[in-house]
């Protein structure tokens, strides 16, 4: 069994997401919700427990963190009479229209000294400093005048703060998306998350009707026609942010990150038919060198979701960057999206990532698979794949089709 007729539907609020879905029988303790930043994971839990009922909301969240301060938390901050200790960065105050703010004001924390309530004196959320107000540390019993805090070597400081545990971004053109998995009497999941079920992605409002599935699939058959053999790389928008960064930009020739600011930089290769530029290479001397440059419109079927930044790579090397892409939308069930590819100029650092490394060869046809196998390559072209359903298997002697004879009877 698995879970289908999935819907979701964004909140008034921004960064909201409702999860909607039809009961299945074999979600004995309730279900999973799970989300990956596209079709074939990484999926991740959105709930540590089974989730009752066929509903569930996705939205950022902040926790609270009890911590007791511990002697190396300590920090001198070079300014005479105040105290400050740092916690493990970043911290959180709210939740702003759907975005996390970064703790700034006092009454982002709660501070104990000995039990009492004490209001801080400032407070950092990109490091995790937090000042107490201004104190003289107490040594043994000499006398000291009267501090707005009193600290002991023996003080006991607590400190609440929040630290992000989800983030729902506020803009619909984030890549996500969402399945749901149902849990099983014994604690287990019926089947791993994007195997089974549905799995949609947050443009998606209402089901393919027939007519559009029709769409769909004539546009795949022009495909087998006129569409090449190439891989899609899937530009990272979250993961373990690159070493290189520095004020939030990465390096220029990083072949950590790739110059995206995320470990690894892109997900793939992804096996698609991409339809070549119909316009010529313009070649260019200049005096920094030789210099080619083209850029076409083409276009692609519902899947897989492209986005601005993701890389179409020929099988004759060429590295090409999608950018300005649109999307075909009736109802918002994707049936059609739209871009420019423009030729990576020679040098580029995005000419330096990896391909999956050589595999035997098996033939693949991206327009009749949803994806290839372990060692999928597309080694054939599509028109010489026997298994191609065509629309019409047989030719007249004048080399009309069938369907053409008929249409003049």
């Amino acid at each position: 069994m698995a879970v289908t007729n999935l819907i979701i539907l964004s909140g008034a609020v921004p960064g909201i997401r409702d999860l909607k879905w039809r009961p299945d029988p074999a979600a004995a303790l309730g279900y999973l919700p799970h989300r990956a930043p596209n079709r074939y994971g990484p999926w991740t839990a959105l709930s540590a427990t089974p989730v009752p009922g066929e509903r569930f909301r996705d939205q950022t969240t902040l926790t609270p963190v009890v911590r007791t301060v511990l002697p190396t938390d300590w920090t001198d901050q070079g300014t005479l009479g105040y105290w400050a200790f740092r916690v493990p960065a970043p911290i959180y105050g709210a939740v702003v229209a759907g975005r996390a703010i970064l703790a700034s004001l006092p009454e982002h924390v709660t501070l104990l000294v000995d039990g009492n309530p004490v209001t801080a004196a400032r407070v950092d959320g990109t490091d995790g400093t937090i000042w107490l107000p201004q104190c003289i540390m107490i040594q043994g019993t000499s006398p000291t005048p009267t501090p707005y805090v009193n600290l002991t070597p023996d003080s006991v400081v607590v400190v609440v703060y929040q630290t992000l545990t989800n983030f729902v971004e506020p803009a619909p053109t984030q890549r996500d998306f969402y399945t749901i998995v149902p849990v099983a009497a014994d604690g287990s999941l019926v089947h791993p998350p994007g195997q089974q079920g549905d799995v949609i992605n947050i443009l998606e409002v209402d089901r393919m009707d027939w007519i559009q599935a029709e769409e769909v699939r004539r546009n795949a058959w022009q495909f087998t026609l006129s569409g090449e053999p190439a891989h899609l790389m899937i530009r990272m928008t979250k993961g373990t942010p690159c070493d290189c960064l520095t004020g939030g930009q990465a390096r220029t020739g990083c072949t950590s990150c790739y110059e995206t600011g995320f470990v690894g930089g892109y997900y793939g290769a992804i096996d698609l038919p991409f339809i070549d530029p119909d316009v010529g290479t313009t070649t260019e001397t200049t005096e920094g060198g030789r210099k080619v440059t083209r850029s076409s419109r083409s276009y692609l079927g519902p899947t897989p979701w492209i986005q601005a930044g993701d890389l179409i790579i020929r099988k004759n090397g060429e590295r090409n960057v999608i950018a300005n892409p649109t999307y075909k939308m009736p109802r918002g069930v994707l049936l059609q999206q739209e871009f420019d590819v423009a030729l990576l100029p020679p040098g580029d650092t995005r000419y330096r990532i990896p391909l999956r490394p050589p595999l035997p060869p098996i033939p693949y046809d991206p327009a009749y698979q949803p994806k290839p196998g372990p060692a999928g390559e597309p080694v054939v072209s599509p028109a010489d794949n026997p298994n191609v359903p065509w629309q019409n298997t047989q030719v007249v002697p004048e080399g009309r089709t069938v369907v053409f004879g008929n249409m003049n009877r």
